[in-house]
């Protein structure tokens, strides 16, 4: 299992999911290896309850900032959970940050008359 975040995330309660203040640029990668449900689900509970540094002190728990990335599967195509969607995706899957890509423009603001 591979969840890919944009810019460093909190894995601790009550902040779970948001971006860690002061925290990295990047892709914010955590790898648990294997396929066994029991070991997915108690590798992800320790890492909720206690963060990622003591997740990652369990064999099987890998966490990595990373600019690029390419995972490639064992077999030619997955079903991919993006943004809570789930999405038919084929092999390999290439996933990159581009920073200050975009420039956004707004109004200027109104005076109040």
């Amino acid at each position: 299992m591979v969840f890919i975040g944009a810019g460093e995330r909190e894995l601790q309660l009550p902040t779970l999911g948001s971006r860690k203040e002061g925290g990295q640029r990047g892709l914010h990668l955590m790898i648990v290896q294997g396929r066994k449900p029991a070991r997915l689900f108690a590798i992800a509970l320790a890492a909720i309850a206690r963060g990622t540094k003591e997740a990652g002190r369990m064999p099987h728990f890998d966490e990595f900032i990373v600019d690029s990335c390419r995972i490639e599967l064992t077999r030619p195509s997955a079903t991919i959970g993006i943004d809570g969607e789930l999405k038919g995706m084929d092999s390999p899957l290439d996933y990159r940050i581009e920073r200050d890509a975009i420039n956004l423009v707004v109004p200027a603001p109104q005076s109040a008359q």
